[in-house]
């Protein structure tokens, strides 16, 4: 890719496509953070809807893994329905900092919280979830994307 030196280049290039409607991009250096900014405020200005993706982490305590692999042998199909991605699924994390006692995280991605939530409050993912729930503790979060 080119580098722009410029930051009226840098934000001239982007915003001038019209069908502009997802934007990636490695800011490193300080203006083209704040154009960035700029980009994403012009798009909504022009009222096309931006979707932010969310992110499921799962901190859990496994204490039977056979009720759990019941769990487990179900969850893909399901997730997947939710076009869901997993991004790690880790026993064995390295800890940087203070504590994890958990034996497993799982973190996995949604185009957004509303499909996340769907999938999540679904009749047979609920179902699933119960194995999970009697064979295991577990700490769970959506959080927003950037």
């Amino acid at each position: 890719s080119k580098h722009l030196s410029q930051p009226k280049n840098f934000l001239n290039n982007l915003i001038l496509h019209p069908s502009l409607t997802v934007v990636t991009i490695q800011a490193h250096l300080p203006f083209q953070q704040i154009s960035a900014l700029l980009i994403f405020k012009q798009i909504n200005k022009r009222r096309t809807v931006l979707t932010m993706s969310v992110y499921i982490i799962a901190k859990i305590q496994i204490k039977d893994r056979e009720t759990y692999a019941k769990y487990g042998e179900g969850f893909m199909p399901i997730f997947e329905k939710y076009q869901g991605e997993l991004l790690t699924v880790d026993e064995t994390p390295t800890i940087l900092e203070g504590s994890w006692p958990e034996t497993r995280t799982v973190i996995a991605k949604f185009k957004d919280k509303e499909t996340a939530l769907r999938w999540y409050e679904s009749e047979e993912y609920q179902e699933l979830v119960q194995y999970r729930l009697q064979a295991s503790t577990a700490d769970v979060i959506i959080t927003q994307g950037i």
